[in-house]
């Protein structure tokens, strides 16, 4: 009934169902109205010079009137596109509320259903793209995908729920099922994985790879401030709420931080257990796994700051283990550290005070005990709490294979105390997990002062000789003058 009703001089054109195309073909330009095809109930009804159209369904391209080289296929498809051209709608309602947008591509039941005069946009899915009004050059793949968006632009969404609630956030790449889900106005965001970035809401960019990566990313009442974060890792960063300036590469990395900012963590669980700590680095398989609360520490190697939440601590190594703040360790069950240059300790003046010379020297160093010793590595393990996985047993073997020269730090302690003498080559431990220590180098200054004061011992011991060798030359001079005298006398008698 009605269809083509109004067409007088066009040829080549295809109307089927109830005034499909009915003004086609009316006005001034009306023989621009070419290569149009309408199946379905008011099919391109008010097209008039638009060309080049095909619209199969109940409404498709209904208000129609000038736009070209659109194709819409499903009920209410473009119903509302009145002059925009090269749209493809596939769906139910696809492209439904269109009016003047370009060059859109919507494939799915509502997908792109609100969207206005936005143009270039894609959309495939249930629902892709649903409220999308001018936002250009967009891509959502997966349904509901890219679901909130409004007036964003430059946004790519490829999974299920993808973006979902993203409304004028721009710039953002989801990939994943649910990636940046609640992202609503964050901006140059990348999240792939499933439900990666998931409750980001308003910051903007930040990176996430990996399932469930930043999870938890920018919620709270300071949401704001969890910027410039990357995670690459399945739920790397995954607890994160407020922290910024974080990041985690590797699985679980830095999964339990909240607040915890300028971390750097490189490796499967490393700094997995991190909640506020900052200043942070990590890098290696569950490095800093079980640090929670301290700052500024580094651990480098695998299992390397495996346990102890510390502060400004460092331990460098396959396995090495710190026990206190302000600590470096270097190296598990290793033979030899070194290198071609001495080690150099501060010791400029400038940076000194309270200068004494209180070191005590031969009495101190007179009853120390030096010994040779075998390190028992077990007995180390143990007191460290290391399980078998984290023990190297053939380098431990040949650690204690090596015999050693040196001294047993808590007789080294109690020969100080019992001289009044505050001595700091004893490293003594800083709590019960931590362990005693001796700074050979220290030994140094106690034994310069020994020498010195033997030395003045040996200069008074050589002044007495001095004055003894002067006192025998001055007697045996006495003697010979004393010999001269007598042969004299005796010559006189005679």
């Amino acid at each position: 009934v009605r269809a083509l009703y109004k067409n007088t001089i066009k040829n080549n054109i295809v109307a089927v169902g109830d005034s499909a195309l009915y003004n086609n073909g009316i006005g001034a330009t009306a023989l621009q109205a070419v290569r149009n095809t309408a199946i379905g109930s008011k099919a391109l009804y008010a097209n008039t010079t638009g060309k080049s159209n095909t619209a199969n369904g109940f409404h498709t391209l209904y208000a129609n009137t000038t736009g070209d080289f659109n194709t819409a296929t499903g009920t209410n498809t473009l119903s509302a596109n009145t002059t925009g051209s090269s749209n493809t709608a596939n769906g139910s309602a696809a492209l439904l509320s269109n009016i003047t947008g370009n060059s859109n591509t919507a494939n799915g039941t509502s997908a792109m259903q609100s969207n206005l005069s936005g143009s270039y946009n894609v959309a495939n899915g249930e629902g892709a793209l649903y409220s999308n009004i001018s936002g250009n050059s967009n891509i959502a793949n997966g349904s509901n995908a890219l679901f909130s968006n409004t007036t964003g632009y430059g946004n790519t969404a490829n999974g299920s729920s993808a973006l979902n609630s993203n409304t004028t956030g721009t710039s953002n790449l989801a990939s994943g099922l649910a990636a940046l889900f609640s992202n609503t106005t964050g901006s140059s965001n990348v999240a792939i994985g499933n439900s990666a970035l998931y409750k980001n809401t308003v910051n903007s960019n930040i990176v996430a790879v990996g399932d469930s990566a930043l999870y938890n990313n920018g919620t709270g009442a300071t949401a704001l401030q969890a910027i410039r974060n990357t995670a690459i890792g399945s739920k790397a960063l995954y607890t994160n709420t407020t922290g910024y300036a974080n990041t985690a590469n590797g699985y679980q990395s830095m999964y339990a931080n909240t607040s915890g900012i300028y971390n750097t963590s490189n490796g499967s669980l490393a700094l997995s257990a991190n909640t506020v700590g900052r200043f942070n680095t990590a890098t290696g398989a569950n490095a800093l796994k079980g640090l929670t609360t301290g700052d500024y520490n580094t651990a480098l190697g695998h299992n390397a700051f495996f346990s102890g939440d510390f502060t400004n601590s460092s331990a460098i190594g396959d396995g090495a283990t710190v026990t206190a703040d302000n600590q470096v360790r270097i190296g598990d069950a290793v033979s030899s550290i070194g290198g071609p240059a001495p080690w150099t300790t501060v010791s400029d003046a400038r940076f000194k005070k309270d200068i004494k010379e209180n070191v005590i020297g031969l009495d101190f160093i007179l009853k120390l005990r030096p010994v040779t010793y075998h390190l028992n590595t077990n007995a180390m393990a143990n007191f460290l709490h290391k399980s078998g996985d984290q023990r190297k047993s053939a380098s431990e073997k040949a650690q204690e294979s090596i015999l050693q020269t040196g001294f047993i730090a808590q007789e080294v302690e109690k020969t100080a105390q019992s001289l009044g003498y505050d001595f700091s080559g004893v490293d003594k431990p800083k709590n019960n997990a931590d362990y005693y220590g001796l700074r050979y180098a220290q030994f140094v200054v106690p034994l310069v002062k020994a020498t010195q004061e033997q030395q003045k011992i040996i200069e008074k011991q050589q002044l007495k000789n001095d004055t003894q060798e002067k006192e025998i030359d001055q007697l045996k001079a006495e003697v010979e003058q004393l010999k001269k005298e007598v042969k004299l006398l005796i010559s006189k008698i005679k």
